[in-house]
């Protein structure tokens, strides 16, 4: 089964949607042409894996058989035809898979928070009720996985306390450098994108970043019992496909 495909569960256990992507015409038949529901998180999960997967080959394949030092000997360089071009691949592919990796992660814990979910919020000194709508546009992402999920599902984890939280932070951060790369870092003399790549790169080859992801969504498995939430490579569950038909969402 596909890790992309959304999954639900109810008191017969645990199944996949279809839905009608289109009306489909022949000559003689016109039918919908009907797929099954996928799971956003889970195709943002894919993508960063794919991104992650192209990166490292290129290196490996493309450039570092080619470093060398330089013929005054005070430095190493890619020596390759298209050294620039398969290093700046390189890292637009490591760009998308940490801003998709962050994306999946930010998208299952709104997931996770209710639609009828409310909190009464002290705004400008006057106590309101404040709904799921609010909180996704206000709250930052480590408010909602600290305080916010905890609360819901009644959990006193401490996931700040851990090593993965701190990869992820470094994640958060570096998927907000690129993000919101700011205009000003290119003016005069200043270039700041170099120093950002060369860390980020450090990081990636050395360090567990761009996998902290993951292993935040792990810990929210722990805490949550929502499973349409979380993308379905993170259960270890028989899929009952006699389902499909009964829950088959109609195109409106």
């Amino acid at each position: 089964m596909d890790k992309r495909k959304n999954l639900f569960k109810d008191n017969d256990g645990y199944f996949v949607k279809g839905f009608e992507l289109y009306i489909h015409k022949t000559t003689n038949i016109e039918a919908p042409l009907t797929i099954d529901l996928p799971n956003i998180a889970a195709m943002f999960l894919n993508i960063s894996d794919k991104a992650k997967e192209s990166a490292g080959e290129i290196y490996i394949n493309k450039l570092e058989p080619f470093i060398s030092i330089s013929e005054n000997g005070k430095y190493f360089e890619f020596k390759t035809e298209k050294a620039e071009e398969h290093l700046f691949d390189f890292f637009e592919q490591l760009f998308v898979s940490i801003i998709f990796m962050y994306s999946a992660v930010e998208s299952i814990v709104n997931n996770l928070i209710p639609n009828d979910y409310t909190e009464i919020r002290l705004i400008k000194k006057i106590q309101e009720t404040k709904g799921k709508k609010y909180i996704e546009k206000n709250d930052t992402l480590e408010n909602k996985i600290k305080i916010i999920i905890n609360k819901i599902y009644c959990s006193n984890s401490k996931i700040h306390n851990t090593e993965s939280w701190k990869n992820f932070k470094e994640l958060q951060r570096i998927r907000n450098e690129i993000v919101h790369f700011k205009s000003e870092e290119l003016e005069g003399n200043k270039h700041s994108i170099g120093p950002l790549l060369s860390e980020l790169f450090y990081k990636i080859v050395k360090l567990r970043i761009i996998e902290s992801g993951r292993e935040i969504i792990n810990f929210l498995m722990t805490v949550t019992n929502n499973y349409a939430a979380i993308p379905f490579e993170f259960h270890k569950l028989s899929i009952n496909s006699d389902l499909f038909e009964k829950h088959f969402v109609k195109k409106t």
